[in-house]
């Protein structure tokens, strides 16, 4: 969708103060931020008896998302000032607005 689709737009990963509130994460808060590399979540998921139905398309889906470099998410908690001027700023630059400012 994001390739065929020209509408700006901006992955937020949004109440990040809230996450290990559900438990501790598996992996620190970046590698969810920058998507790189997502064989260890691929196996993860291979690993629930549940989701070894869906082993090749985990896989499929996990490629398409590596090798494009498209995917990436913002860090979002509204209590944090730093982090919603961050977003804000990229909001500005997703519409343009930065160039009329």
């Amino acid at each position: 969708m994001m390739i065929h689709i020209s509408t700006p737009h901006i992955n937020i990963l949004s109440k990040v103060d809230l996450a290990e509130k559900y438990g501790k994460l598996l992996f620190n808060l970046d590698y969810y931020e920058d998507v790189l590399d997502l064989s260890y979540i691929v196996d993860i998921l291979n690993e629930d008896p549940r989701m070894q139905k869906y082993a090749a398309l985990n896989s499929a889906v996990a490629d398409v998302v590596e090798r494009y470099g498209l995917v990436s998410f913002y860090p979002f908690d509204i209590q944090n000032e730093n982090l919603v001027d961050k977003v804000a700023k990229l909001v500005d630059k997703a519409v343009g607005r930065v160039f009329t400012i």
